[in-house]
């Protein structure tokens, strides 16, 4: 028997006894009486005051209070048990208690707000291979875990089966980069309580119908108060029906598709009373849940047909007493709160507030709002559905408390009714009964028991709805935080080599550079390097820095593996970014000399060059001068002439008629790949000592010296000037000038010429083979 029967019939008990003594003694005991019975059979509202408890999070305690799931929710569990094993400790087990009871399902589950394993159970992301999940529904025939009991046999047995219980094993594999703070928050969504009776398919199962899972809530005689549905005491099947139906109406969507009208999908925690979880629970469907006539009764917020019609035959001398307005402090214009949103990682998050220009325009304009808390709502525009009504309700402000004759007894909590009254203007006006209490009232040597009820004005227009009322909700935007846990790579690693000579300056060793770009993330704290030559089976580490450059000295030649990644300051790597380069180190040739220039002084040649560029050249190398006769020189048609060491940038050699080839040759004897020419005069001679490779000019004038060189901005006016080109080995035009003063004024003479043969001339020179050919 409900515990609400039993005191009724406690207090019937007392009355009878109290009125035999009658007097003040009967008078308080009616008061009294009328109070609890009045608590008794007052209707259970839903109330805007219910808390958001937090569900995502994983604890482990000693004794906690166990959980029930009703429809979809993410939430976190019990950890009762849990051990490290493995060199180590490399593994840990994990068993998470979800719900004390049987579930349709366990889905993906997540770490820190991250997916980490599927509905399927596979691992994703950084955690793939590291994670092993079993799951348990909760049946009461289940086995206990078969992966965790051949892990962990001494541990984990047969007997340990959990039955009843939801629950889930995971081993864990140690990795800094997946668990860098060690165990995560784990959640899991889970699809709740799969035994739901439905008394209109007479089957059990699972449901979201927030009527059917208030009524298995408080069918249940462990948690719940005992009250079955078509029980005795228990509950009404046939308003459960009608209440059930309501709810599984569809609704128009704004976006487009519909929903049911309304939905249950949440979490209870047994360790609160009784009262409080129908309460919330009724919030999920604006419900009435109240104890009349030996049943139990559960309305749906929706329009129904007045039950009893009341008139004035129906009330008491002097019994109507009418309120037509609450207290400006209980009143409101709209309505706003929270309810539990997927698309905030199912966290408590606002709604579209639902507010009226009308009742703000009554109200004088200044705003009021009330706030709700929908625990077991999960969309946004059922969340704004029930603010409405919650709204509609708060503005049907008229109250009639009504001291009913025996026939006004027809009334009960919950129902509907109609009132007329012509001194008020009531005209099948209609109420809502909220309250129901019992007067004892003395009639003769005995008493009557006469109802008071207490009615508040509603319409139809409460409950209506219109998907055009309706504003979208988006959980954007909001503050998009980087995440810690996922952190991008570096740019791909470029790698450049180099020489340097060791410390004491008696050898050469070769050194890598490898650069990146940054990783794009504020989080990046360090890169780590790593390097692996070809055929190699192991990478090579060669540390961190805050940088993006790191040098790695003495390294062999050859092909090589290079990679870096980013670390956070969590410890969370990057993936890795990888790139192939050849080191050539002291195998790779010389480069060529640059700035090569040939001077003569008393049958010298002296040759000029800008010092090596490579250390290996300069240290242990040497610089080789070659000379060749040849028209067109090689280095393989040339002899040597010297050689000097590979620090010098000066030579002095004979000077002879030809082409000097100047290159460098490292310490290994490996020489550059292009030698340095520099071309001696044709026949007797070499090149003019004052001329330079490229362009030159000359001039002759008259009344100066034959031979004698003037540069073109020592030309006199009537000079004339040669044209020239650039030397490349071939067909060149060369001035012919004369050698001895001869008085002759005419034009220099022009002849194209090929090199090697000293006898051609100019038909116009006047000195013959006696005049030379200036080059290039």
């Amino acid at each position: 028997m409900p515990f609400i029967a039993k005191a009724v019939t406690a207090v019937a008990g007392a009355i009878s006894a109290t009125l035999a003594a009658g007097g003040i003694g009967a008078a308080l005991l009616r008061i009294g009486g009328t109070l609890l019975l009045s608590t008794a059979a007052q209707a259970l509202m839903p109330k805007p005051q219910t808390t958001m408890q937090p569900r995502t999070v994983t604890i482990r305690e000693p004794v906690v209070p166990r959980d029930l799931v009703y429809g979809r929710a993410r939430k976190g569990g019990v950890i009762v048990f849990l051990h490290a094993s493995g060199s180590d400790n490399k593994f840990l087990d994990l068993v998470i208690v979800l719900a004390s009871t049987r579930v349709q399902s366990i889905g993906a589950i997540y770490f820190e707000g991250e997916m980490a394993l599927d509905a399927y159970g596979e691992a994703q992301g950084r955690w793939a291979g590291k994670v092993l999940v079993e799951k348990k529904l909760g049946g009461a025939d289940q086995t206990a875990f078969a992966g965790l009991q051949a892990d962990l046999p001494d541990k984990w047995t047969e007997d340990h089966r959990l039955r009843g219980c939801a629950a889930i094993r995971l081993r864990l594999t140690y990795d800094q980069d997946a668990f860098p703070g060690g165990i995560p928050n784990i959640t899991v969504d889970i699809e709740g309580k799969d035994d739901i009776w439905d008394p209109r398919t007479q089957t059990a199962g699972y449901s979201e119908n927030p009527a059917l899972c208030l009524a298995d809530y408080m069918g249940n005689p462990t948690w719940g108060i005992g009250a079955r549905i078509g029980e005795p005491d228990g509950i009404d099947e046939m308003s459960l029906v009608e209440a059930a139906n309501i709810c599984d109406e569809m609704v128009p969507l704004a976006g487009g598709g519909s929903e049911p009208r309304y939905a249950c999908n949440g979490v209870i925690t047994l360790s609160e009373v009784p009262k409080t979880i129908i309460e919330g629970m009724l919030s999920s469907f604006a419900g009435r849940c109240a104890f009349s006539a030996g049943s139990w009764r559960i309305h749906a917020g929706a329009w129904r047909a007045p039950d009893v019609a009341l008139t004035s035959d129906h009330v008491r001398e002097g019994g109507l007493t009418l309120a037509t307005r609450v207290t400006m402090s209980s009143n409101a214009n709209g309505v706003r709160g929270q309810f539990v949103s997927p698309e905030n990682d199912w966290q408590p998050d606002d709604f579209p507030a639902y507010a009226s220009d009308v009742y703000l325009a009554e109200d004088g304009g200044g705003q009021k709002w009330r706030d709700i808390s929908l625990p077991f709502t999960i969309s946004a525009a059922m969340a704004q559905r029930l603010a409405k009504i919650e709204l509609e309700r708060a503005r049907r402000q008229m109250t009639v408390r009504l001291s009913g004759k025996l026939s006004a007894w027809a009334a009960t909590v919950g129902d509907v009714v109609t009132l007329s009254y012509d001194r008020w203007g009531f005209a099948a006006k209609p109420f809502e009964v909220h309250g129901v209490s019992l007067d004892l009232t003395a009639s003769g040597d005995g008493a009557l028991l006469l109802p008071e009820l207490v009615l508040r004005e509603t319409s139809p227009l409460v409950y209506d709805w219109s998907a055009s009322e309706e504003q979208i909700y988006a959980a954007a935007p909001r503050t998009a935080l980087p995440n810690a846990y996922d952190i991008p790579a570096p740019g791909a690693p470029q790698v450049t080599e180099d020489l340097y000579v060791t410390r004491d300056g008696g050898g050469l060793k070769v050194l890598a550079k490898i650069s990146w770009e940054a990783a794009p993330s504020g989080f990046v704290a360090a890169y780590q390097m790593q390097a692996k030559p070809e055929g190699g089976a192991n990478w090579i580490d060669h540390g961190r820095t805050d940088g993006t450059t790191l040098e790695i000295r003495d390294i062999a030649p050859g092909n090589w593996a290079f990679r870096v990644k980013a670390i956070s300051v969590l410890g969370v790597s990057s993936p890795w970014q990888e790139t192939q380069a050849e080191i050539l180190g002291l195998t790779a040739p010389p480069a060529q000399l640059e700035n090569v220039t040939l001077q003569t002084a008393g049958g010298l040649a002296i040759l000029k060059w800008m010092r090596s560029v490579d250390p290996d050249v300069r240290v242990g190398g040497n610089i080789v001068i070659r000379h060749s006769k040849e028209a067109t020189a090689t280095w393989a048609d040339s002899y040597s002439m010297d050689r000097v060491s590979g620090g010098e940038a000066i030579a002095v050699v004979p000077l002879k008629p030809g082409t000097y080839l100047v290159r460098a040759e490292d310490s290994g004897g490996r020489a550059a790949r292009d030698p340095c020419h520099h071309q001696g005069r044709a026949g007797a001679g070499l090149l003019d000592p004052g001329l330079s490779a490229g362009r030159s000019w000359f001039c002759w004038c008259k009344n100066q010296p034959a031979g004698d060189r003037v540069e073109p901005d020592a030309c006199h006016g009537d000079c004339e000037r040669c044209d020239t080109g650039l030397y490349d080995g071939g067909a060149v035009r060369l001035c012919c000038r004369a050698r001895s003063r001869c008085g002759e004024t005419r034009a220099l003479a022009i002849r194209n010429w090929r090199g090697g043969a000293g006898t051609q001339r100019s038909d116009r020179c006047p000195h013959g083979a006696d005049g030379h050919l200036g080059g290039f």
